[in-house]
């Protein structure tokens, strides 16, 4: 028998000798005994052998440094439950500022595309918050799978396909919004374990400078955005000057959002 604050500190331990946050000793708790993180610090709860097992094999794994999401297939993204695997980009909080900001532009009734959709993450978080025509697209047909199982689980009126950017996609839309791929392909191989090892190359490799992505979106940006509306585009953190030139000829105004760390996180683009 072991109580929980016990384990809580022997976790804590081997996390923190392994080189990982020790803070993920609570997040590991709390999606084993579903139980709100908030209510471990100071529970003193009696485990049972089981639970007791589960968390330390759980904490063996992210001391090897699997990713949480990677261990139990979930992460949570702007309040919501996703199901995650490799073959879609993990939903970081760094994007909730993309979902928040596109959400002020939405009103009922528009039509809102997310240009490589991924996980979905972006697409059912505006739909769950705003009354909207909402579509999801993205190449990769595995990334697909699990973008409509996040689709089902939260119940979101989504409609995700298979396009290659703009190739499927059809009309015009009132607001878009994109994450796309945006790092230089030879940073991809210098990149956190947890990142290159545990999310698709497809969803990470902008191309050799970073900005594939955006020149492609440019491009074609105004055969699909109506004449009033608003491109919101998640870019890195020094991406900006870049994506801005990218979009100078065919914008009328571009607009730099910060995230909540005080990181340039997103272009807002008006045609």
């Amino acid at each position: 028998m072991c109580r929980l604050n016990i384990l809580r500190k022997i976790a804590k331990n081997r996390l923190a000798l392994a080189g990982i946050d020790d803070k993920d000793a609570d997040y590991i708790i709390s999606y084993t005994l579903n139980i709100p993180i908030t209510d471990i610090a100071f529970n003193s709860m009696d485990l049972t052998k089981k639970q007791y097992k589960d968390i330390i094999k759980k904490v063996k794994l992210r001391c090897k440094h699997i990713p949480i999401t990677e261990i139990f297939k979930k992460a949570y993204f702007y309040g919501l439950e996703f199901v995650v695997n490799k073959n879609v980009l993990t939903p970081r909080a760094d994007s909730e500022i993309l979902v928040e900001k596109s959400i002020e532009y939405i009103k009922p009734n528009f039509r809102v595309l997310d240009l490589c959709t991924g996980s979905g993450c972006l697409a059912v978080s505006i739909a769950k918050n705003v009354k909207a025509y909402v579509e999801g697209c993205d190449i990769s047909g595995k990334a697909l799978k699990v973008a409509k199982k996040n689709v089902k689980l939260n119940k979101a009126d989504v409609e995700i396909y298979q396009s290659n950017m703009f190739e499927k996609v059809q009309g015009r839309f009132n607001v878009i919004v994109s994450n796309p791929p945006y790092i230089e392909t030879e940073v991809v191989k210098d990149l956190d374990i947890e990142v290159k090892e545990y999310d698709p190359v497809l969803a990470l490799d902008g191309g050799k400078d970073g900005l594939d992505f955006y020149r492609e979106i440019a491009n074609n940006i105004k055969n699909y955005l109506l004449d009033d509306g608003v491109l919101l585009l998640e870019i890195g953190y020094n991406q900006a000057e870049s994506v801005k030139d990218i979009f100078k000829d065919v914008a009328k105004e571009v607009e730099l959002i910060k995230d909540y760390n005080n990181n340039d996180r997103v272009i807002v683009v008006r045609i």
